[in-house]
Order: C-alpha cells, then sequence, then structure tokens
C-alpha cells in the first residue's frame, strides 16, 4: 500500500497531496530523488520505504526517447534489470532517441545490434515507440495497464523472497554465486560471452520452454526440428543442427562433449574436475554460437554454417590466448634513474 500512495506522488503532481509533500521535502527534486531528512514524519519514513519496491518495477516508456538516458534508466521491458546488461567499450550512444533512424522514431537496427549485445538488442527491437507520445512517460512493469497494483508489487516480493530462499539452501548463499561467477572469469573467453553463460547458469534466457512457463509463449516446440519442450541444453545439443555443430567441432578442432546431465549441465562446465578449461572455454563458445544462430532464424536469417562456426570460435580463442599470454610474459618497462 504503501507503494500505491508513491505511485500517486508520481502520477499525480497537480493533486493536493503531492504539491504539499514536495513542497516540504523535495522542492527541488520529484519523489524519487527525495532523501530521507531529519525531524521527518514517520509518514515520510513509511512512504521512503515503499519507495523501494517502487523502483524495482518503474520503467519508462519510449516516445521521443529524449528524456531516457540507455545505461541509467530503466525503459528494457524483457531486459532482467530493466536496462543492458553490458555496455561494450567501443559504444558512445547515451540517449534513446539516437538509436532511432534520424527523423523517425523507428530503430536504427543495425546500429542497435551493433551498440548491444545479442540478447539486449533482441529485446530493444521489440520495443515500439510511442509516435503520438509528447513525451517519454512512467509507468509500471509489471501490468500489461502500466499502472501500479499492490497485487503486482506482492508477487514482485514473493519472487524475491523465494529467490533468497533458494540461495540460503545453497551451502553459502551467495558466496556459492561468488563460486560460480569466479570460475567463469578465469575462463579466456570473450566478455559478451561470459555474461552469456552467466544468464544460462541462472536460467535467465528466454527458450521457449521458459517462455510457455512464463505465460508469454502459447507453444514451446523448436522452430528448427519441432521437439516439444525447447530447452537450451536441446539448442546445444540435441537438435539435430546442434549434432552436426559438434561433429564439426571434432572433425576440425578434435573437441569431444563430455558426458552432461541436463539439470546441472551448465555448472558443470565450470569444474575443473569434469572438464578441462580449455574445452570448457571451447564448449561454452559452442554454445553461445548456436544460441545466436537459434535467434538469427527465428528472425528470419536462415543461412548458418557448422563448420564456418566452429573456425570463427576457435579462432576467436586462440586470439584471446595468444593476447593473455603477450601480456603475461611483456617486460616491464625500464625505471629512470
Amino acid at each position: 500500500m504503501l507503494g500505491k500512495q508513491g505511485w500517486r506522488l508520481l502520477t499525480r503532481p497537480d493533486s493536493l497531496c503531492t504539491r504539499v509533500i514536495k513542497g516540504k521535502y523535495s522542492p527541488h527534486g520529484n519523489f524519487l530523488s527525495a532523501t530521507r531528512r531529519k525531524r521527518s514524519s514517520e509518514t515520510w519514513h513509511a512512504l521512503l520505504h515503499g519507495r523501494d519496491v517502487l523502483r524495482r518495477g518503474l520503467i519508462k516508456r519510449v516516445g521521443p526517447g529524449n528524456s531516457i538516458n540507455i545505461w541509467n534508466d530503466n525503459w528494457i521491458p524483457g531486459a532482467l534489470k530493466l536496462k543492458p546488461l553490458l555496455r561494450q567499450e567501443h559504444v558512445i550512444v547515451e540517449q534513446v532517441d539516437e538509436l532511432f533512424i534520424q527523423g523517425t522514431r523507428r530503430w536504427n537496427e543495425d546500429l542497435v545490434r551493433d551498440s548491444f549485445v545479442p540478447w539486449d538488442a533482441e529485446e530493444i527491437l521489440k520495443i515500439k515507440a510511442g509516435v503520438r507520445m509528447v513525451e517519454d512517460t512512467v509507468a509500471w512493469n509489471y501490468e500489461r495497464t502500466g499502472i501500479y497494483s499492490v497485487r503486482s508489487a506482492y508477487r514482485l516480493l514473493k519472487a524475491d523472497e523465494r529467490q533468497k530462499e533458494a540461495s540460503a539452501g545453497n551451502k553459502s548463499g551467495s558466496s556459492y554465486a561468488d563460486g560460480i561467477w569466479n570460475k567463469l572469469w578465469k575462463l579466456k573467453i570473450p566478455p559478451k560471452i561470459r555474461i552469456f553463460w552467466w544468464r544460462a547458469v541462472n536460467n535467465f534466457l528466454p527458450t521457449k520452454r521458459e517462455l510457455k512457463r512464463r505465460h508469454v509463449e502459447q507453444e514451446d516446440f523448436c522452430e528448427t526440428c519441432g521437439e516439444e519442450g525447447e530447452t537450451l541444453f536441446h539448442v546445444a545439443f540435441k537438435c539435430p543442427l546442434a549434432r552436426r555443430f559438434w561433429q564439426s567441432a571434432k572433425d576440425l578442432v578434435g573437441i569431444k562433449i563430455p558426458a552432461l546431465h541436463p539439470a546441472t549441465w551448465t555448472r558443470d562446465l565450470l569444474s575443473p574436475d569434469k572438464v578441462l578449461n580449455t574445452d570448457a572455454a571451447m564448449i561454452i563458445c559452442g554454445v553461445w554460437s548456436l544460441w545466436a544462430g537459434r535467434n538469427a532464424r527465428k528472425h528470419g536469417r536462415v543461412s548458418w554454417n557448422s563448420g564456418a562456426a566452429v573456425r570463427h570460435i576457435s579462432k576467436m580463442l586462440e586470439d584471446l590466448v595468444c593476447s593473455s599470454t603477450t601480456q603475461e610474459v611483456r617486460p616491464d618497462p625500464l625505471r629512470r634513474r
């Protein structure tokens, strides 16, 4: 209910209640930027407590796009954090309107795909900018209407609670996640693939089965082979296209897939006692390539050569290893006398 009151302060700026509270506690800002003051009322403290929940689901709906910061604001409905997960070094765009074709509110697809990792790019291209919207508007991400509801906020909090309970069930909670990340960090793979695998380990990828479970899709069959219940494990190893890919990998670079369990395989590949780091890096990059190919086919790009993909991955990993080896043996510069 506290979140509901905060929502009213945001969406009804002309109401008497909002003007009184704004004048007293945030005369030069808005409710989201207001700070806790000394001697403020218990009502204000309670509203600030509800604001923490409100911030979790607030999102800006894209209109002109000139008031939305790409990297700091929540604006991507399908993204895990409602904003891009990763900023690549070469990217210089800052505001959403810079991603439009000049003079329109249509996405510059080439620029979007070049500026974001594949999963972020796909979610951005799904957004339809409001052609008639005069300005970007604030909405609640967890209701189709965009209006905050106590019900959806309660569900959000319950989901957080279940996630915390699941983490507590592990041996060391957050230290377990840290251990997984540390193992992943040690692999010599590109940063975007490292982020991809972190999402795979945590089941954050939008496979057909997961989308059906969340009532986003009505069917969950693989669009390549037609098998029901498409999972990442199926895309990576069971689909006929994946089998051809790994046969090419075996012929070209000698990689063999170890025995993997469908429930634990993403974590098992990070265990040195089960898979060598060099093999794990090749397999993880291979799965990333298969997932990227699956997404490309889903959006109409039918050309994908398994042998070419294997050679590309092998060359990419070889370059990474050579680069890191060069940095390790590089002598220190001579000190000035």
